[in-house]
């Protein structure tokens, strides 16, 4: 019999992280308290190793189950702790005693064991059946007090530490959890009759469940380590995009969107239609775009009436056109803010059959101004770049009237637009933003809040789409604030990819280029700064470009001492310009290396770990923050002065979309042939100077987003 009103407990611990499983087995020992109980670890169901067929065989999420604070979907994190609960559930429904469940952040208060015994004596006399001993409050209103600093909790968080009877386990296991997955501290709350009150919604699916007792203490015994937000598996995983249709009973919801060529752009309307659990179809990959004159998905010229004619067939498959919530969006200037759930919603609320985004710009024939109605605000104008509408009035509006692919889309439904205010009165405008956001002059309207949801500060609303229509201004705006949105940054857990990282892959074959264009003082900082990089010499071809005769000594003197260590050492004295040098690297490197890393000499990595971080990263190009030390000179540039000093100072630490990045280049070789093919196509005059901004620039133009990354401090200038 145990001292403790507990005998058992069960460690939740991540096989893969070894590392915390010894943090928290320490803690247990120093205060005793494996003397007391038998300790045993229960290996948790890893939600990054979840396949979807499995996730799809044996779990089933409520189709109206969205994150009450963050609007997304459950993460596969959240369903791997939530299998791994119910695991022990089952496991402690077997014990003859209690059993105290707990997650491997947990962090034990120095007199634990004197403070349970202390309280756990007047237990006899109460009934429960779940204890919590480590849990955050939400609920603030005052707890009843039972004895001493034991109460019955209002809604609480966490499934960090708490102790189950027999009965209580057997309730939890027994019920119809995995028949209807949340959250396992959703559901605990609701099991105990204090559920989350965003949650009301939902909880008629329990209502069949026994109920449990539920005891806590006014003040944790058991709290989480410090940083444990920052390293949260949970909330950092990817999300289970569950399946790709949505439909509430009442109407199915779809998404469409046009896109010819895949690149980062559509890449990231994609995540945040996963993120959201946003069903989609993109139409037209791989054909050619014959909509008028466009880079980067942006019509230079009014055009784009092919995505019209594309929209024309898709809904010739669809049978029941009027059982259909259809949503149209453009692809590589939009990201999604908001849920299915919720868009239905606004839809339904705007009473109308069809429902267009609305712009603050008469485009493209600014003749038609007076056309409009009166407008509550300033956003007046018809933007073809977000509709939603039942399927069978979309329908009717694009068969209207036959158009070529080179005709401009937005006057075409602006034309309908008229015509409806003059007959059937069946579309309106988005006027306040409610569902569609165009970033087109009113990137002042918008900012990104500490949960990564974009609200408009004018019109009080919180858009469901956002567009980022307009010139490079916009699209560089969109790009920036897009790595704070769907779960990228939130102020609570920071940046998705900022996670303790015990090993690196160093397996990946790197062709360095180093380009000795650059005075400085001792060329040795230059070689030293790569010998010294903590990765393998076995798997990094070096090559060094230089111009200066009396660089050949040193150079020389490298080569005789440390060539043999690596993979290969190719030295080249050349005459030809910075563009040509750049050129040449990436041409001899394609298919020869999984990344090339192109360094200007007076860039240098004082962060050992800096290669291996880059590539753990996984982006196709980007560059590490390279400040110079007592200056406020960087090596990137953004449209947003004030989002480039919080990157700079690291008040906001991620991987952030920018304009240009200078002096270290990480690429990976599928993006080798754009930026030969970028500093082949130097039509705008940059000089040699300038040839990483030609090459930065070209890359945008082909929808590759510019990467830098202020994870961790790199290095600086010499």
């Amino acid at each position: 019999m145990s001292e403790l009103f507990f005998d058992t407990i069960y460690i939740i611990n991540l096989k893969r992280r070894p590392d915390k499983l010894k943090k928290v087995q320490r803690r247990i020992k120093t205060i005793g308290l494996d003397r007391l109980c038998d300790v045993q670890v229960i290996d948790a169901f890893d939600g990054k190793t979840l396949s979807d067929t499995y996730l799809q065989n044996n779990v089933k999420i409520p189709i109206e189950y969205f994150d009450p604070m963050f609007g997304r979907g459950m993460t596969k994190g959240e369903i791997g702790c939530a299998l791994s609960h119910n695991y022990c559930w089952r496991l402690a429904s077997k014990n003859e005693g209690n059993t105290l469940i707990i997650e491997d952040d947990a962090v034990f208060a120095d007199d634990f064991i004197e403070r349970v015994k202390s309280f756990q004596r007047g237990l006899d006399e109460i009934h429960w059946e779940l204890f919590y001993l480590g849990r955050f409050k939400k609920d603030q209103r005052e707890e009843e007090i039972i004895y001493d600093e034991v109460v019955y909790p209002y809604f609480s968080y966490w499934c960090l530490a708490y102790v189950l009877t027999p009965n209580g386990a057997r309730k939890l296991y027994n019920s119809n959890y995995l028949n209807n997955l949340i959250p396992s501290d959703e559901f605990v709350p609701i099991m105990l009759g204090t559920p989350n009150p965003n949650l009301s919604y939902i909880t008629h699916r329990y209502k069949d469940n026994d109920t449990l007792t539920g005891l806590a203490l006014s003040n944790n015994v058991i709290n989480p380590e410090v940083h444990a937000f920052d390293n949260s598996e949970t909330e950092k995983t990817e999300v289970y995009f569950r399946e790709n249709s949505y439909n509430d009973g009442i109407d199915r919801f779809m998404v469409i969107t046009v896109a010819t060529e895949d690149n980062d752009a559509l890449e990231r309307f994609r995540q945040s239609c996963h993120y959201y659990n946003i069903p989609y179809k993109i139409l037209g990959l791989g054909q050619e775009w014959t909509g008028g004159e466009a880079a980067n998905g942006v019509l230079l010229k009014p055009g784009g009436a092919q995505k019209i004619n594309l929209l024309k067939e898709e809904l010739k498959t669809y049978p029941d056109l009027g059982n259909h919530i259809i949503m149209f969006t453009d692809s590589y200037d939009v990201v999604f803010n908001d849920n299915p759930k919720n868009i239905v919603r606004k839809f339904r609320d705007m009473k109308s059959a069809v429902v267009f985004s609305a712009e603050k710009t008469c485009w493209p024939d600014g003749r038609l101004e007076t056309q409009y109605p009166i407008s509550p605000t300033d956003y007046k104008f018809l933007n073809s770049g977000g509709f939603i509408g039942y399927g069978d009035h979309i329908n009717e509006i694009i068969n209207k009237v036959g158009v070529q692919n080179d005709y401009d889309d937005q006057l075409y439904y602006t034309e309908r637009f008229f015509e409806s205010l003059g007959g059937k009165k069946n579309i309106i405008l988005d006027y306040n933003q409610e569902i569609f956001q165009t970033l087109g002059d009113a990137t002042d309207d918008v900012e990104v809040d500490d949960h990564g949801i974009l609200n408009n500060k004018v019109t009080k609303t919180t858009p469901s789409v956002v567009h980022g229509n307009g010139g490079s201004y916009v699209k560089n705006f969109l790009n920036e604030i897009g790595v704070m949105m769907f779960g990228q940054f939130t102020k609570g857990y920071g940046s998705k990819q900022l996670m303790d990282k015990k090993e690196y892959d160093d397996t990946k074959v790197v062709n360095i280029g180093l380009f000795l264009d650059e005075e400085i003082g001792d060329i040795n900082q230059a070689f030293d700064h790569i010998r010294f990089l903590e990765y393998p010499k076995e798997n990094i071809n070096l090559w060094v470009y230089y111009t200066n005769k009396k660089h050949s000594y040193k150079v020389d003197l490298f080569k005789e001492k440390y060539s043999h260590l690596y993979r290969s050492f190719v030295p080249i004295m050349h005459y030809g310009s910075r563009i040509w040098s750049r050129k040449d690297f990436l041409i001899e490197s394609f298919n020869n290396c999984d990344y090339v890393m192109l360094m200007e000499s007076n860039h240098i990595f004082r962060n050992r770990k800096g290669l291996k971080m880059l590539i753990d990263e996984g982006n196709l190009i980007v560059s590490p923050m390279i400040c110079k030390e007592g200056s406020t000179w960087v090596n990137f540039d953004m449209a947003s002065q004030e989002i480039k000093e919080n990157v700079r100072v690291y008040k906001q630490r991620n991987i952030w979309n920018v304009k240009y990045t200078f002096g270290i280049h990480l690429i990976k070789n599928s993006v080798i042939p754009y930026c030969v093919n970028g500093l082949k196509n130097n039509d705008k005059g940059f000089t040699e100077l300038d040839w990483d901004i030609l090459m930065c620039e070209k890359l945008s133009e082909r929808g590759y987003y510019i990467k830098l990354s202020n994870m961790n401090y790199y290095g600086g200038i010499i």
